[in-house]
């Protein structure tokens, strides 16, 4: 089971501002954002926005991380941690009322209006100079509904929204109404009851979950509510495959492996006593059931932080909030310009010559 494609981006706000529209010289005396403020006002709105949509399933999600947090890093060291140096040069020009509105909009939008291109607000906060075929570094610098598009080599090119089967790297490349898949081609996302996943489908709209798909037998799920996945209340049968799970506070706990049912259960206590086949974890968000690979029963201890060794939960490697495994070894997120030798690690998810960059061009 996979997350929909806005979840599987972990929540990031990376490109909310993108370039598009008119030049606003903000004069309209209405509340202002400067540059420097966007990526904390930025994150909030959009953590307020997920928080709201996702209720108690939000911390299913978020891995004990604090989202507000993350996504202000994240967005800093984006598209929109460049923006300051394209108004500078003369690449951009910034509207911090228009960007107010915009946070606003964000906060505001209805959860099913996840998919959704953001507002006119948020398309002229910032606009780019450089038209359709010139050379560019970042998105922000391209004028009107085009991104930077980067081939075999750099600088890049402004290059106009994309439709269906055309390349992308994040969603904002896309036409309306599509997403960057999987296979980094815009998409359409499937809807509720609809194919999905299997590494031969695209993913799930907002607010559903593929069901049942494995990428490695290109077999495909089902697109289902969260509402209809996150049902099961405590005592119930549960089952991964199925999709059918618990109730956000509880786990679904195995006894035995599959094809045996799992039970709704409470989570555990810190030090104590679990099952190592839980899902979500059935310890506390700092810690994990730690036990013989030949068994169920286990032990919570503390998630390895930076410099420790990696664990196996399930078929994932783990670590503490806030660090990434890398080649057997916990690491810490790293801003731009810290080192890394894969894109996990880094709050842009792009390395190149073993740094964290916003992009392979920088």
């Amino acid at each position: 089971m996979t997350r929909s494609a806005s979840l599987a981006s972990g929540l990031v706000a990376v490109g909310l501002l993108v370039s598009c529209g008119g030049d606003s010289d903000g004069s309209g005396g209405g509340k202002t954002i400067s540059i420097g403020q966007l990526p904390g006002e930025a994150a909030k709105a959009q953590c307020e926005l997920y928080e709201k949509c996702l209720g108690e399933l939000y911390s299913v999600f978020n891995a004990g991380e604090d989202c507000v947090t993350v996504t202000t890093e994240r967005v800093k060291n984006g598209e929109i941690g460049q923006l300051q140096a394209a108004v500078d040069s003369g690449k951009a020009k910034y509207d911090g009322e228009l960007a107010a509105r915009c946070i606003d909009d964000i906060r505001n939008r209805s959860c099913d209006q996840l998919s959704n291109r953001l507002s006119a607000n948020c398309d002229q906060a910032a606009e780019g100079s450089t038209p359709s075929g010139g050379d560019c570094s970042y998105d922000v610098e391209c004028k009107g509904a085009a991104f930077c598009k980067f081939d075999a080599s750099c600088p890049g090119k402004c290059t106009e929204r994309q439709p269906a089967g055309g390349g992308c790297e994040k969603s904002d490349h896309c036409q309306d109404g599509l997403v960057c898949g999987d296979s980094q081609a815009c998409v359409k996302p499937k809807l509720t009851g609809e194919a999905c996943g299997g590494g031969v489908e695209p993913d799930c709209g907002p607010l559903l979950l593929c069901v049942g798909d494995d990428a490695g037998s290109s077999k495909t799920g089902t697109c289902k509510a969260f509402s209809e996945v996150f049902g099961g209340q405590a005592g119930a049968e549960c089952e991964y495959a199925t999709g059918a799970l618990c109730t956000p506070g509880l786990t679904c706990v195995y006894d035995a492996l599959p094809p045996a049912k799992g039970k709704c259960a409470a989570p555990v206590a810190s030090g104590a006593a679990c099952k190592r086949l839980s899902i979500p974890g059935s310890c506390p968000a700092a810690e994990y059931c730690d036990g013989p690979a030949t068994s169920l029963d286990g032990t919570c201890k503390a998630l390895p932080g930076p410099g420790e060794k990696c664990v196996k939960v399930l078929d994932d490697d783990k670590c503490a909030a806030y660090a990434r495994c890398q080649g057997g070894t916990c690491v810490a997120l790293q801003a731009n310009g810290g080192p890394c030798t894969s894109a996990g690690v880094c709050y842009s998810e792009t390395c190149a010559k073993g740094s964290c960059k916003v992009n392979a061009c920088q």
